[in-house]
């Protein structure tokens, strides 16, 4: 679990550094006032720096079990720790439901 905690680590940090160029270049690339060569330019930059720094390499971990899946993302806890807060009354507003 641990690898794919550093894993993550490291590709939320590449993205948070590669995001401003991404954008720039994205917008560049896109924009058809601009002339042929600066757009294929940037397209093979934007080729260059590869799909290591997306947004897509970057999963929602469970912050209790490292998990990613099943993530609740407002809690940022899967949904068996999630039930398990919801039962100790550590998250407010839930109750335990009682069969009748």
């Amino acid at each position: 679990m641990k690898n794919y905690l550093k894993k993550d680590q490291i590709n939320r940090k590449l993205f948070v550094k590669y995001e401003g160029l991404f954008k720039v270049l994205k917008s560049i690339s896109d924009n058809d006032f601009l002339p042929l060569n600066q757009r294929l330019w940037a397209r093979a930059i934007l080729k260059n720096i590869g799909i290591s720094c997306s947004l897509m390499k970057v999963h929602n971990r469970c912050s209790v079990t490292l998990k990613s899946r099943k993530v609740i993302s407002g809690y940022k806890v899967n949904d068996l720790v999630l039930r398990n807060r919801m039962r100790s009354g550590f998250i407010p507003g839930f109750s335990k439901s009682s069969e009748k």
